[in-house]
């Protein structure tokens, strides 16, 4: 069932702003508060409760008409709330009025408000575009005094340092498309991609970064840039000053809820690979803790971060070889999607399940593993993700030699090669782990098979897909004769 965007506004409502509208409608509308009020009672959105609540009501015969109108109604009264404070959109909402009114004088001295408050907080894009505003006024028979001339003289520097700051956030955008698309394989395209964001005169180490918010931009990038290229060196020299921006409170005024979780669920992941559990652990409890308490952040934004928070869980335990609390996680993450499967795309559960995958197998839950596969194998949205298909296909393979299937063992490591053959993929790791299976398949002294397969891999100790798939590095171990 598709969610309205009444519902997600609701639930991300502070008790002030959900009072407030309340208080502002008028008798008239007293049905539209019943429904807001079942909104907000509803722990995912369930619209035959609304029917029967509402029946032979108009907003029942009309209920998506209703959940727009008062999506709208909610809207208004936010501005109205957010008026008292007295912020940009307020002040230009109000600079426009007067324009209009021909009150020159008060609408020269609200865009000096403006731009007072907008250079607090580098808000280039605000000071802009009060300068449009002046150059409306300059049109008018208002004397011009110094400030506002001062406003005039200022467009060409903030002009470009909006440039600086919308050519970062593009930076940033194109390195976290490309990381999203290969996951954690190098990929001719998001390779290139990263050298491009590299070489940028404004990755350079002389440059200056003119406020904190490109600061935060540029160790990002970099930050990312080193997990695209797998440069462990790279994403380790950004790493320290990211950690730093998220967790210094004076920070908050440029970074919002979302860029900190954002940055805390990267922050995660390099923990992970650095093998710096404590600090994983860490980072884990700042993320829950800030979605805990963010008044920022929507119930959906909310539920799918939690989940990713249960991912990194199970990375964890992965990592860490502790799966003595891991069956009762998965018992808890099925929970979690049963309540909640309304927020969650698919996309969200192929993490999920290559996890499941791993501690199954690390359990020796071999029917499980082939079940959780096959989901994985037949989903629509896996397609985009080569890593996790070929891991969950690696997987399989090692599973039906573990169950002394040899025939369909044989198909599905043919199958495997195939398919990297078939899409070029250049990533060596996979290729060491054919030639270890193939190995196994053919040769009677195992042990041969798999020192070769640890001599490969040696020079690769923190390759990306190492860290993944430590679970099956650590299986070849057992497998050698002692």
């Amino acid at each position: 069932m598709k969610i309205p965007l009444v519902y997600n506004l609701i639930h991300a409502l502070d008790r002030n702003e959900k009072g407030y509208f309340v208080k502002q409608l008028s008798k008239k509308e007293s049905a539209y508060g019943e429904l807001f009020k079942l909104l907000i009672k509803q722990k995912s959105y369930n619209e035959n409760e609304i029917k029967n609540k509402f029946k032979s009501s108009y907003i029942s015969k009309n209920l998506s008409f209703s959940l727009n109108y008062l999506y709208h109604k909610i809207l208004k009264s936010l501005i109205q709330y957010n008026s008292n404070k007295k912020e940009a959109y307020y002040l230009f909402h109000s600079i426009m009025i007067l324009y209009r009114k021909g009150l020159y004088q008060n609408c020269a001295k609200m865009i000096k408000q403006v731009v007072k408050l907008a250079n607090k907080t580098d808000d280039y894009i605000s000071i802009l575009r009060a300068i449009e505003y002046v150059k409306y006024l300059n049109q008018s028979t208002i004397q011009f005094d110094a400030d506002l001339e001062n406003i005039l003289l200022a467009e060409n520097d903030i002009l470009k340092q909006q440039q600086i700051v919308s050519t970062y956030q593009l930076l940033l955008t194109k390195i976290k498309k490309a990381r999203y698309l290969t996951g954690n394989m190098k990929q001719k395209d998001s390779v290139n991609i990263a050298m491009y964001i590299i070489n940028h005169e404004l990755m350079s180490t002389n440059i200056q970064l003119i406020n904190n918010l490109c600061k935060q931009l540029y160790h990002e990038t970099l930050f990312l840039c080193g997990f695209v290229l797998q440069d462990f060196n790279l994403s380790k020299k950004h790493f320290k000053p990211l950690q730093k921006l998220v967790d210094e409170p004076i920070n908050q005024k440029f970074l919002n809820d979302y860029q900190r979780t954002d940055i805390l669920k990267q922050l995660i992941r390099f923990n992970i690979i650095a093998k710096d559990f404590p600090s994983a652990h860490r980072n884990l409890l700042k993320t829950r803790k800030l979605i805990h308490e963010s008044k920022q952040i929507n119930q959906s934004e909310k539920i799918a971060t939690l989940f990713d928070c249960y991912n990194f869980e199970m990375d964890l335990m992965i990592n860490e070889n502790n799966f003595i609390n891991s069956e009762q996680i998965m018992n808890e993450v099925d929970e979690f999607i049963l309540e909640n499967s309304d927020y969650l795309p698919e996309k969200f559960f192929i993490v999920y399940y290559s996890n499941s995958i791993i501690l199954n197998f690390s359990l020796k839950n071999h029917k499980k593993v082939l079940d959780l596969s096959n989901k994985v194998l037949t989903s629509s949205i896996i397609k985009l993700r080569h890593d996790i298909i070929i891991s969950v296909m690696l997987t399989e393979v090692v599973v039906f030699y573990e169950l002394e299937k040899m025939e369909v063992f044989e198909n599905k490591l043919q199958a495997f090669d195939r398919y990297i053959k078939r899409y070029r993929i250049k990533e060596p790791m996979w290729k060491f782990f054919s030639k270890l299976l193939n190995g196994l398949l053919k040769e009677n002294d195992k042990n041969t098979s798999i020192h070769s397969f640890f001599e490969d891999i040696k020079p690769y100790k923190n390759n990306r897909i190492v860290v993944d798939l430590i679970f099956l590095v650590n299986w070849a171990k057992s497998k050698l004769k002692t």
